[in-house]
């Protein structure tokens, strides 16, 4: 796969009935309906404008600290061709409340240097932490998504294809550029250790959520991959024998949807786990991107969680109604850098948003991918 103003104030006409005609490209209209009642404000734009031409921006990781936040992102690197990059925007707090972004740059891309990430890395989540490899301690790594080609031609031929898998890269700062961030050599999860094999073109492993559990090198690594989205506690402080532990599997009891694609935020103080991920009707235009019309917002506790037992909540849903836009998809969380909710008493949810066809190569849709975002009110208790 500029200055915003956010108007929290702006709510759905008083969280009523609304319905939308959407125009996409100019000549595709598509209906899209609230089906219920919306506690949420409308969605604005994030404020992270890609420069003039054919980008797309979505899967965001937003990292908080302060004052200052760090938005990584998938985007393409050059107009008009397709080829995902971990992007990044730096954000400075304002008086009123307010993000002012910095333009987007890269923070690292494919590399020829690893065949398996030769073509696309995307899905990008940070975290903080105390990482040893070859000597090293890094205080920062980013897990994404990679994909490889054996030959370099594009479309990539079948029998050369390194389908999606998990890989994880090591910085010393966090706003490192492609020269400072240090891809580990293997995949962290690779399709060997999940499936033992996987077809070329199926998805396979990828869209990482973490959370941290010390602080340090012991962490809840989420992702898609063998039964849906799954689970590992891993152990990456000596990154000369890091520790993967077992699969595990998430409830299902109470989704909207198959949980996929999600961002994961660990609550210490109400002891439960905040999500968002894709849910409603696929994309069904020809040619189309497998992307959905909504972003869920889901909380569990962490001891259900943990255990595979109990029931998610069904807290709220982004839909085109917040947005004006048909599709509403991977979202991220506003985070820390361990993986909780920033600070304050919303869960700020920034989401992609699409039109459900576009000009350009394939008429996807992909060039209209844009980071908007808006907020769900924490409740006092569980």
């Amino acid at each position: 796969m500029t200055r915003i103003t956010r108007t929290i104030g702006a709510a759905l006409a008083a969280a009523t009935l609304l319905a939308l005609t959407l125009t996409a490209g100019g000549t595709h209209k598509q209906r899209v309906q609230l089906a219920k009642l919306s506690s949420l404000p409308a969605s604005q734009p994030l404020g992270i404008d890609p420069p003039a031409g054919d980008y797309y921006s979505y899967a965001p990781s937003v990292v908080e600290q302060g004052d200052t936040r760090h938005v990584f992102y998938c985007g393409n690197a050059v107009s008009g061709r397709f080829g995902d990059h971990v992007m990044l925007s730096i954000g400075a707090r304002q008086p009123d409340g307010s993000w002012d972004y910095g333009k987007p740059r890269i923070a690292f891309g494919p590399t020829s240097d690893l065949v398996w990430a030769n073509y696309h890395t995307c899905d990008p989540e940070l975290i903080r932490g105390s990482f040893t490899w070859g000597g090293k301690t890094y205080p920062w790594a980013m897990f994404f998504t990679a994909y490889g080609c054996g030959v370099q031609v594009r479309p990539c031929p079948e029998e050369h294809i390194y389908p999606n898998q998990l890989g994880v890269a090591f910085a010393d700062t966090i706003g490192a550029g492609p020269s400072g961030w240090r891809i580990y050599p293997q995949p962290l999860i690779g399709y060997g250790m999940e499936f033992g094999t996987c077809e070329p073109r199926a998805y396979c492993i990828g869209q990482p959520a973490v959370t941290s559990i010390d602080g340090a090198g012991r962490l809840m690594l989420f992702y898609q991959g063998w039964g849906g989205f799954v689970w590992r506690d891993v152990n990456l402080a000596d990154m000369g024998a890091p520790v993967i532990g077992e699969r595990r599997y998430l409830p299902a009891e109470g989704l909207p949807d198959w949980l996929h694609n999600a961002s994961l935020v660990y609550d210490p103080a109400l002891d439960r786990f905040w999500g968002v991920y894709d849910t409603g009707v696929t994309n069904k235009q020809p040619y189309g991107v497998p992307v959905q019309t909504d972003t869920s917002i889901v909380s569990i506790s962490a001891s259900d969680l943990w255990s595979n037992t109990g029931s998610w909540r069904l807290e709220e849903t982004v839909t085109g109604a917040h947005s004006g836009f048909a599709f509403n998809h991977n979202a991220g969380l506003a985070r820390t850098v361990y993986g909780r909710p920033a600070p304050g008493p919303v869960l700020e949810v920034v989401h992609a948003v699409a039109h459900a066809r576009s000009s350009g190569a394939g008429g996807w849709g992909e060039w209209t991918y844009r980071l908007w975002s808006t907020t769900y009110s924490l409740p006092a208790t569980q």
